[in-house]
C-alpha cells in the first residue's frame, strides 16, 4: 500500500481512534500506521514535511496521514505533490463554503459516520486491500449524471441529471445548458453556437441579476431613502460583494438564465423520446431547485438522490405534502436523499483501472516531496 492520504473535507469526522479501528477492520490490510496531520492554516511545504516526517518514523509500515481539510485548495496542493496517493472524503451533500469549489470528491459517507459504516468500510477496502467489488447500481447512475455535466459549458457552474429505472438503467440524461430551436441542447460542433458563452461572453443570469440590483439602488433614490452623491461608492462596493458565496435571496437568479436545469433536460430528452419515467429514479450532481423539484414529482419521479447541497429547508417547507427528506416510510411521498458511497471522482479511479494502475507512483511523488520540502528522497 505504502502511503495513502484522506483528505476530510468539513463535517468528516478526523478522529485518529475512529480511522484506526476502520482501517484494521477493512479487508486485506494488517495493523498500518494511522497517523493524524492537523491542518492549522500551514503551508504546503510545513504540511509535506509533516507527512514526510511520519513517513521517516514509520519505516517500511503502510502509512494512512487523515489530513482534516477546511479549505478547498489544500487538496488541490496536496494531489499537485502526491498526486494519486490523495483520496478526498466528503460529507453527503455537502456545500462549499470555498467560492469556486467544483471538484467532487472521491467518496460520500453519511454525516453519522458511525462506526462499521458500511459506506467506509467498502471504501476503504477498495482503496488498503485487495477488493474484486464493483459499483453499485447507485453509484453508476450518479457518475452517469456527473459525466452529463461534462457536456454543459454554463458559465455559472456545470450540472449533471440521469433517470435511471429500478434496476438502474440509464433511461436519460440531462445537463444544464441552453436550448435550441427543433428541441434538445446546443453542442460545441452546431453550425451556430448559441450559448450564453459564445452568444453573449457572460452568464446571463448573473447579467440579470446585477441589473436587479441597479434596479433597487435607482428606487431608492427615487424614494428618497439614498442621496444620489452615494451611488458611486454603494454601487462599487456591492458589485464586489456580489461575486461572494452569501448573496441575498432575490439577488441568486436562479431563475433568470436561459439554461435548460440538468434535471429538467433530462425529462424533456425522455419526454422527445417517448420513454415514460413514472417510477423512476433521478440523481443529480446538485440540489434540485424549487422548480425542477415540482416538475420531477408531477412527472413520476419516485425517488431523488443528489449529490450536493444543503438547502433543503426551503424544499421540505415547499413541497412537504408531496417530497420527504431521507428515505420515505410509505409510497405517499417521494424521497429526496443525499448520496452516499463511491463518488464520480473515485468511481473512475477505483473501478476504471486494474489494480496495478491503481497504484500510487511513488518515485513521482517523492521527488514533488523533495522539490517542496528541499530534502533527499531517501525513504524506501
Amino acid at each position: 500500500m505504502g502511503l495513502e492520504i484522506f483528505a476530510c473535507t468539513p463535517g468528516v469526522t478526523t478522529s485518529n481512534e475512529f480511522w484506526s479501528k476502520e482501517i484494521l477492520n477493512s479487508a486485506g490490510v494488517h495493523a498500518p500506521l494511522t497517523v493524524e496531520v492537523v491542518w492549522r492554516g500551514q503551508e504546503l511545504r510545513d504540511l509535506c514535511m509533516t507527512i514526510r516526517q511520519v513517513r521517516i518514523e514509520a519505516g517500511d509500515s503502510d502509512i494512512v496521514v487523515i489530513v482534516p481539510v477546511r479549505n478547498s485548495r489544500v487538496v488541490t496542493d496536496l494531489r499537485s505533490v502526491y498526486t494519486n496517493a490523495v483520496w478526498q472524503i466528503d460529507l453527503a451533500g455537502q456545500n462549499w463554503s470555498s467560492p469556486g469549489w467544483r471538484t467532487f470528491g472521491d467518496v460520500a459517507v453519511d454525516p453519522a459516520m458511525e462506526p462499521g459504516s458500511p459506506v467506509v468500510r467498502r471504501f476503504l477496502s477498495l482503496v488498503l486491500g485487495p477488493s474484486t467489488g464493483g459499483p453499485t447500481s447507485t453509484e453508476q447512475a450518479m457518475y452517469f449524471a456527473a459525466v452529463a455535466a461534462l457536456r454543459s459549458d454554463a458559465i455559472r457552474g456545470h450540472v449533471g441529471a440521469a433517470i435511471c429505472d429500478a434496476e438502474g438503467e440509464v433511461l436519460a440524461v440531462g445537463a444544464n445548458e441552453v436550448p435550441k430551436a427543433g428541441g434538445g441542447q446546443y453542442w460545441v460542433d452546431d453550425s451556430r453556437d448559441g450559448r450564453d458563452r459564445a452568444r453573449f461572453g457572460f452568464d446571463f443570469a448573473t447579467s440579470e441579476r446585477n441589473r436587479d440590483f441597479e434596479d433597487v439602488l435607482e428606487w431608492l433614490i427615487e424614494v428618497g431613502e439614498l442621496p444620489e452623491e452615494r451611488l458611486a461608492a454603494i454601487r462599487a462596493e456591492v458589485q464586489q460583494r456580489l461575486r461572494s458565496a452569501r448573496l441575498p435571496r432575490v439577488l441568486h437568479g436562479k431563475a433568470r438564465g436561459r439554461a435548460v436545469h440538468a434535471e429538467e433536460a433530462a425529462l424533456l430528452s425522455a419526454a422527445r423520446r417517448g420513454v415514460s419515467v413514472r417510477d423512476s429514479q433521478l440523481f443529480t450532481t446538485q440540489l434540485p431547485c424549487h422548480v425542477c423539484l415540482r416538475h420531477l414529482v408531477a412527472a413520476g419521479i419516485s425517488r431523488i438522490c443528489y449529490l450536493r447541497g444543503s438547502e433543503t429547508h426551503e424544499l421540505d417547507y415547499r413541497h412537504g405534502d408531496a417530497v420527504t427528506l431521507g428515505e420515505s416510510d410509505t409510497n405517499s411521498r417521494v424521497p429526496l436523499i443525499t448520496f452516499t458511497g463511491i463518488a464520480p471522482r473515485g468511481y473512475t479511479r477505483l473501478f476504471g483501472k486494474t489494480p496495478d494502475e491503481q497504484r500510487t507512483d511513488e518515485g513521482f511523488w517523492k521527488i514533488f516531496e523533495e522539490a517542496i520540502c528541499g530534502q533527499p528522497h531517501d525513504i524506501m
